[in-house]
């Protein structure tokens, strides 16, 4: 609001200075052409002055001429002449006479009309005095009021600089204040957001502070916990150690169905438990001796040498041998002819004859033979099927085997050798080798009866318990 009212005074003032100048201007205009209009009049009037100066000259020497000529007609009569006669001595005198009296009337005439020159010439210099005056005058105000024109532009141009010079500094002082809002903005801004900065670490710390004091709780408490360890039987980490090891037992014995690994983490539990004289530990040796018992009655296939064979079976369907014209020596006489053409030209009738046979005999081809056999041409892409798949029946079986699952281990087995006994040569000394091995391996027993439970791990499960009950408690 200041600025809009201090951008209308200087508006204000900007248009009083202008209209002040242009009047000023005007004004001094006016007086100009008053006084250039004066000097028009004054040179009129001084042109009719020195006009009826020459009509007065004119005049008078109009008048001077008849004058001149009475002159000389009187010098004319002076001159001595010869003597008349006697009887014309009267006409002379009137001549005389009347010449005297003609010249003083026009003397009369023209200082009459001299002093009418003059009069009127004196009033033409009279007003030529005054209008000189009023010229005077007028250029001496003309003057004066440019001087004070000039004097009241040179002020107006004054006021104009200093109200240029108010304005500058006016903008400038705007600008400075634009600039210092413009500041408090932002550091208002930045003292909201280090207010939001101080409240979140305010939050923070609070959320520290609680965290530290629950963290100190929870040591006291584990302080406590240990000062409870502390007072405990020593021989303690043997028992701990020991249960690991039962546990690892029961692992390997049901779920992994590896009574050797069994047998070895009993063995160690049991050695982790010597001279302990506690009631509770002499039952769980005597648990663990009968576990020990039970699983060492276990009879364990030769998982190892069942893998080995598997996988050297996995390793030969690669290159075992496809029946029929999958031998390259059968193969290549497959489509021998008979009998050929021959060159001589007389055979001909016998050469278009075996043509002929050789030509109709191809249209339909017939081999027979024995009914379970499978057809014996396989693509390709059949062929990479088919070892894949025996490959894949070897696989599962050797999981079952390690599984324990005599079913799944014999099933596989047989469709493997299906497979095999189907489309491959029996003659090839490689494809007799698979069979036989998966022959014996069809004889091997591959399925395990181990223990649900370990009695050593229930009777330690209980100790814990109770253990754990009497830390809590």
């Amino acid at each position: 609001m200041q600025d809009s009212l201090d951008e209308k005074k200087d508006t204000d003032l900007k248009s009083a200075a202008t209209g002040a100048d242009q009047g000023t201007v005007q004004e001094a205009a006016a007086l100009e052409s008053q006084a250039v209009e004066i000097l028009e009049k004054a040179d009129a009037l001084r042109a009719q002055d020195s006009a009826d100066k020459k009509e007065v000259a004119q005049d008078k020497d109009n008048a001077a001429a008849p004058e001149d000529k009475a002159a000389t007609q009187a010098a004319a009569s002076t001159k001595p002449e010869a003597p008349a006669p006697a009887q014309q001595p009267s006409p002379a005198p009137a001549a005389s006479t009347m010449q005297t009296g003609a010249a003083p009337v026009a003397d009369a005439a023209v200082s009459a009309q001299i002093e009418k020159l003059k009069g009127r010439s004196s009033f033409l210099s009279f007003c030529c005095l005054i209008l000189a005056a009023v010229v005077i005058g007028g250029g001496v105000y003309c003057y004066q009021q440019i001087n004070a024109l000039k004097s009241a532009q040179l002020a107006g141009q004054q006021d104009a600089q200093a109200l240029a010079q108010a304005q500058q500094s006016l903008t400038g002082a705007q600008a400075e204040i634009a600039d210092l809002l413009a500041a408090n903005d932002s550091l208002k801004d930045q003292n909201q957001a280090l207010a939001q900065g101080q409240g979140e670490l305010n939050a923070k710390l609070e959320a520290i502070s609680v965290q530290h004091q629950d963290e100190l709780k929870a040591m006291g408490e584990l302080n406590a916990r240990l000062d409870k360890f502390e007072a405990r039987d020593p021989n303690e980490w043997r028992i701990a150690e020991s249960y690991f090891n039962v546990a690892e037992a029961y692992r390997q014995a049901v779920f992994g169905r590896n009574a050797a690994a069994a047998i070895w983490n009993l063995n160690q539990a049991d050695r982790l438990l010597i001279n302990l004289e506690d009631e509770n530990i002499i039952a769980i040796r005597a648990a663990i001796a009968k576990d020990l018992s039970t699983l060492s009655a276990i009879k364990q296939p030769d998982l190892t040498g069942i893998t080995l064979r598997l996988e050297q079976l996995y390793a030969d369907a690669g290159a075992l041998v496809l029946a029929g014209y999958s031998d390259p020596e059968k193969r290549a006489h497959a489509f021998d002819k008979s009998s050929e053409p021959t060159s001589s030209f007389a055979d001909w009738k016998q050469n278009l004859l075996t043509s002929a046979k050789e030509f109709s005999s191809r249209f339909v081809e017939i081999r027979r033979r024995a009914p379970d056999a499978v057809t014996e041409f396989l693509s390709p892409q059949q062929d990479l099927f088919l070892r894949e798949h025996i490959k894949t029946r070897l696989l599962l079986s050797r999981i079952a085997a390690a599984q324990g699952e005599q079913n799944n281990y014999t099933d596989n087995l047989k469709e493997a050798r299906r497979l095999i006994d189907s489309y491959f040569d029996k003659e090839s000394a490689l494809v007799q080798a698979a069979l036989n091995s998966i022959d014996q391996l069809l004889t091997t027993d591959v399925s395990v009866t181990m223990p649900r439970v370990l009695e050593s791990h229930q009777l330690f499960e209980k100790l814990a318990a109770r253990q754990v009950q009497g830390i809590q408690g």
